[in-house]
């Protein structure tokens, strides 16, 4: 069926289809406006086709207001192929526009997709859906690719199990390459995605709150994290978690939760035994949790464990690479390795400005130059009590240090002389073990300006 109109459509069985086609192609119609789809099964469906808006079940969803698709799967080795062209989706090619129209209880299992450009294991676009599962599917294609969806806006109860996202290029994630909305409650296991910048675990660009990742494998270029290539916001009083995963980046902004964020307030986020690593001699901004952020949020119970954080690079920190925001606070680096070239810090790499308060940090850090137990390097550029402001207090390491030049317990080094140390840095506490070939450029306080330690109290 080419084009399908009027109230619902439901009970349906597909069973080995072979398709070629080239727009709106889809096993039960290329586009359909019916109010309410229900109760479609397909299995075994191969479709090829040339052009736009292919799914493995239907095409586009033209959205009828207040109607629904539910409880609609495809699986048993179909295939879905439209490698030059854009929306293809393992169920739908694209739906968007009403979103009274809902998707919802729609599975993919045992199955391939392929497209250019808003590719998805269940659509390539859609908006609005909940209640989506996607096991054993392959997905390819160069941007906006993810398991689930390609691209759009809001998913709520999702599950990616045992599956492989392969793009060349940007806004890739294991769940949905972006969401322009938030999400929530999602979850993906045994999961590898790779793509080019924007590259997340599950999102490549997105929010969202009661996220798990577990079991994952993220390569990327820039902007790579295990939950987020960027993340846009998170929700109060909810929690995002990520454990036994690897995310590897060759060039900037590389986390263990994302690659960078601006807007990171409210959701608790847990890095659990996991590897993050950025092996370029060019790379910056590596980070257990962010690899950088710049906000006016605060960030507070950012926390990592048993884990490593490793890169031939600059600005390395257990929690953000590169910090230049209002307050971190509560954040937790514990029996984790952190490994770079200048500007490593326990916390953070890379102080610019904020409130850096009631963190801990037990772990053992290595590089050349600008190591400190709680920032690499604070960069105090035109201080002042009103403008780019930093404040560290309260703060705890017990760490072991192996560098060569400006080995510090607190700062590995900082740009200028302290502003004002008695109300912005004190009540610091330091017990670390240093090893360096040059121990005049070592000390407890910070290292490359040992003339300031007598103001630490």
């Amino acid at each position: 069926i080419s084009n399908a109109e009027g109230e619902n459509i439901a009970d349906i069985n597909i069973d080995t289809v072979s398709l070629n086609g080239a727009y709106y192609v889809g096993s039960l119609v290329g586009k359909i406006g019916v109010k309410n789809i229900d109760n479609i099964y397909g299995t075994n469906i191969n479709i090829k086709a040339t052009g736009s808006n292919v799914g493995g079940i239907v095409g586009y969803v033209v959205n009828v207001e207040n109607g629904h698709m539910q409880n609609v799967t495809i699986e048993k080795n179909s295939t879905i192929i439209s490698t030059d062209s854009q929306y293809i989706g393992g169920v739908v090619g694209r739906k968007d526009g009403n979103s009274s129209f809902l998707l919802k209880y729609i599975y993919a299992r045992d199955l391939t997709v392929k497209g250019k450009d808003y590719v998805g294991g269940i659509g390539g676009m859609l908006l609005d859906a909940r209640h989506l599962y996607a096991n054993n599917v392959n997905v390819e294609g160069n941007s906006y690719v993810g398991g689930i969806q390609g691209s759009a806006g809001s998913i709520y109860e999702v599950c990616v199990k045992n599956s492989n996202i392969n793009a060349t290029g940007d806004y890739v994630g294991g769940i949905a390459g972006y969401l322009d909305t938030q999400n929530d409650n999602i979850s993906i296991t045994n999961v590898v995605i790779s793509g080019k910048n924007y590259v997340g675990g599950l999102f490549g660009d997105a929010g969202g709150k009661l996220i798990n990742g577990d079991d994952i494998e993220v390569y990327g270029k820039n902007y790579v994290g295990g939950i987020f290539g960027q993340m846009r916001d998170g929700i109060d009083r909810d929690y995002i978690l990520i454990k036994d995963s690897n995310i590897e980046g060759t060039e900037n902004y590389i986390g263990g939760i994302a690659g960078t964020s601006s807007d990171a307030y409210g959701a608790e986020c847990y890095v659990n035994n996991c590897e993050i690593k950025a092996e370029s001699i060019n790379s910056n901004y590596v980070g257990g949790i962010f690899g950088e952020y710049t906000g006016v949020q605060n960030m507070n119970n950012r926390i990592i464990v048993d884990s490593s954080i490793s890169g031939n690079s600059s600005s390395v920190g257990g929690i953000t690479g590169y910090y230049n925001g209002n307050k971190l606070y509560g954040g937790v680096v514990y029996n984790t390795t952190i490994k770079g070239k200048e500007n490593i810090g326990g916390i953070v790499g890379q102080f610019r400005k904020g409130e850096l308060y009631l963190s801990y940090a037990d772990c053992e850090i290595y590089g050349d130059t600008n190591l400190g137990g709680i920032a690499g390097y604070l960069d105090n550029t035109d201080m002042t009590a009103a403008v780019n402001t930093s404040k560290i207090h309260e703060c705890y390491t017990v760490s072991k240090l192996t560098g060569n030049t400006n080995v510090g317990g607190l700062l590995g080094d900082s740009y200028n002389n302290l502003y004002e140390p008695e109300k912005f840095y004190y009540s610091n506490y330091v017990d670390i073990d240093i090893i360096s070939n040059k121990l005049s450029n070592t000390s407890v306080g910070i290292a490359g300006k040992t003339n300031q330690n007598q103001y630490l109290k």
